[in-house]
């Protein structure tokens, strides 16, 4: 099991507003094939306030391409370690990619080996950021 961040950005590395509601992207379309292409047959594990947008846009939960794990500190697991040995066991052998939102990619980012991230313009003004990767003092400190 490998546990890779995936997102899609804007051109400062937007991932959303603050309302819970998703900015939107320039060509969309392109970027849900490159991530439909990266993510595989991968578990993919978003927040509750992702998976809620999400409903919202009017995508079935039930009938996606991916196996999907919403993480939420409200109930489950204490501790991501304890999240990820229970997907590990869930699904053996598949690749996971953290999908946010920004709480959920901050949680997960120490954990994280592969980075995949692409940028795409966005219309108006997204106010939440992709948490950063790098710390001043090295990687991920």
């Amino acid at each position: 099991m490998t546990v890779n961040l995936i997102a899609l950005v804007g051109p400062h590395g937007e991932i959303g507003h603050a309302d819970g509601s998703r900015p939107e992207f320039v060509g969309v379309r392109d970027s849900m094939n490159w991530f439909l292409e990266t993510v595989g047959e991968g578990v993919v594990v978003c927040g509750r306030v992702t998976v809620g947008q999400m409903a919202r846009d009017g995508v079935d939960l039930n009938n996606l391409p991916y196996n999907m794990a919403v993480f939420t500190r409200r109930q489950g697991p204490p501790t991501v370690t304890d999240y990820l040995r229970m997907l590990t066991g869930a699904f053996p052998g598949k690749d996971i990619f953290i999908a946010g939102g920004r709480q959920t990619y901050e949680a997960f980012l120490p954990f994280c080996k592969n980075f995949f991230i692409r940028k795409s313009d966005v219309k108006g003004h997204p106010d939440l950021y992709l948490p950063p990767i790098f710390a001043p003092k090295g990687f991920l400190n």
